[in-house]
C-alpha cells in the first residue's frame, strides 16, 4: 500500500478520535485495524516478487513432411507399395 493511502486511512482514524464520533469500542477497533493493516503492509513489502509464469503450452510443433507421410503410413499400410 502507497504511502499516500495509509497516511489518509490513519487521517480518517485521527479524525474520528478527536471529534468522538462512534463509540469508544469502535475507535479501539480502527486504532486496532490500523495496526494490523500495517503489518500485513509491512510483510508484502518484504516478500521477494513472483517470477513470471512461463508459458506451459507454446502451441503445437509445425511437423515435417516425413512425420506427415509416416503418420499416413500408419493408417493405410497401402499407401506406400508401389503398384506393379
Amino acid at each position: 500500500m502507497g504511502a499516500q493511502v495509509s497516511g489518509n486511512r490513519d487521517l480518517e482514524v485521527t479524525r474520528a478520535l478527536l471529534k468522538g464520533e462512534g463509540p469508544s469500542g469502535n475507535i479501539e477497533a480502527g486504532v486496532g485495524f490500523n495496526k494490523i493493516t500495517d503489518d500485513v503492509d509491512r510483510a508484502r513489502s518484504q516478500r521477494k516478487p513472483m517470477a513470471q509464469p512461463q508459458e506451459q503450452f507454446p502451441g503445437p510443433v509445425p511437423k515435417t513432411d516425413e512425420q506427415r507421410l509416416q503418420e499416413e503410413l500408419a493408417l493405410d499400410p497401402n499407401l506406400g507399395q508401389v503398384a506393379r
